[in-house]
């Protein structure tokens, strides 16, 4: 099994290649130091996990992630947001399975990289506390609860049930209710009307 890092940040490279040795001592580790670069690095059939530091130069480029997707549907892929934080919608709508950020620990890291291999969804703290943040600033949205925000954003990114079930953890039948709610407390009619909503909201919250 391999692991391919894709970062041009010497000290990240090192320090989740430390982290990733730690817990995974046979696994084989890969580099680039771009996203196009990555998918000549890719070795079918081995890797099985890609952690990408948005932060490269091609890191943010959502229709090429979409294509390496595409082609290697089974690879789980862990994205480092650093704090780009008004990137999270762009990425989660690709079905990425886990979001870290810059404060992220070796514990969450880890976290990520094992809830991703089994294709599961996973959001680190700090990005949740921000997904969080952003629509309570919204003061349409003060009468959702911390559950109901955080399965908003999921909603608005076409997130699977079974993934928004498992990140709230909640039933999966009980996504239905908790949409309908969001909706009326919010005013919007569909996924769509969330999503605007969101978005404009996190472009506001991100020129301040």
């Amino acid at each position: 099994m391999a692991i391919l890092i894709v970062t041009d940040n010497p000290a990240l490279n090192i320090g989740l290649r430390s982290i990733i040795i730690s817990e995974f001592d046979d696994t084989l580790i890969l580099e680039s130091d771009s996203l196009q670069n990555s998918l000549s690095a890719y070795q079918a059939g081995q890797v099985k996990t890609l952690v990408l530091d948005a932060g490269v130069a091609d890191g943010k480029d959502a229709s090429l992630l979409d294509a390496f997707r595409q082609c290697h549907p089974d690879v789980a892929v862990v994205v480092h947001l650093g704090d780009d934080f008004q990137y999270i919608y762009a990425f989660i709508r690709t079905g990425i399975h886990a979001l870290i950020s810059k404060k992220s620990d070796a514990v969450e890291i880890l976290e990520a990289i094992q809830v991703a291999q089994r294709k599961a969804r996973f959001i680190g703290f700090d990005v949740q506390q921000v997904l969080l943040s952003h629509i309570a600033a919204d003061p349409a949205s003060r009468e959702l609860t911390r559950r109901e925000r955080l399965i908003a954003d999921l909603l608005a990114a076409n997130v699977p049930y079974r993934q928004i079930a498992e990140a709230a953890k909640i039933n999966i039948e009980k996504i239905s209710e908790y949409r309908q709610a969001i909706f009326e407390k919010l005013s919007v009619d569909n996924n769509e009307e969330l999503a605007m909503k969101l978005t404009w909201q996190l472009g506001k919250d991100a020129k301040r």
